[in-house]
């Protein structure tokens, strides 16, 4: 990754989240700039691509940018689940219990979970109530070498 000047002074890129039901996504970092899209689901992972000022310039799961007041954005980890198949999630870091983990939860493709923590090839996410362990490489919402409790 190369480092880019952030104005907030948190690393760039960076993943976060929306923070409320309904976020707009503008052309440009003002709020005199056109409406190019609206989110309308809470907590929907981000890519924060560059700063400035309050605004923060976002890339989201299907390559879409533009600019969101940093206010609307979250700290919060949430991934999507990618792929075009059920993604298996398990009872135990099965990479360092192989024998000891067992399937806890079926998650379907993008469905939006909350990442407790990452390290090394898999995350512990959870969905409603349930938790559980699954692969990063099924996730959109954290970087493939970033480690994190």
């Amino acid at each position: 990754m190369k480092k880019v000047f952030s104005v907030s002074g948190l690393p760039i890129p960076r993943f976060v989240s929306l923070e409320h039901e309904e976020t707009n996504l503008r052309v440009g970092p003002g709020l005199q700039y056109p409406i190019r899209l609206i989110y309308k689901k809470q907590g929907l992972p981000v890519e924060v691509i560059l700063e400035y000022g309050h605004w923060r310039k976002i890339r989201d799961y299907e390559g879409d940018e533009g600019w969101i007041y940093k206010t609307l954005l979250s700290g919060k980890r949430t991934a999507l689940v990618m792929g075009e198949n059920l993604v298996d999630a398990y009872t135990r870091n099965f990479v360092k219990t192989p024998g000891k983990a067992r399937v806890s939860m079926r998650v379907e493709p993008l469905s939006l979970v909350d990442i407790k923590s990452c390290n090394g090839s898999v995350c512990y996410i959870g969905v409603s109530n349930l938790l559980g362990w699954i692969e990063r490489k099924s996730l959109w919402g954290v970087y493939e070498s970033e480690n994190f409790d």
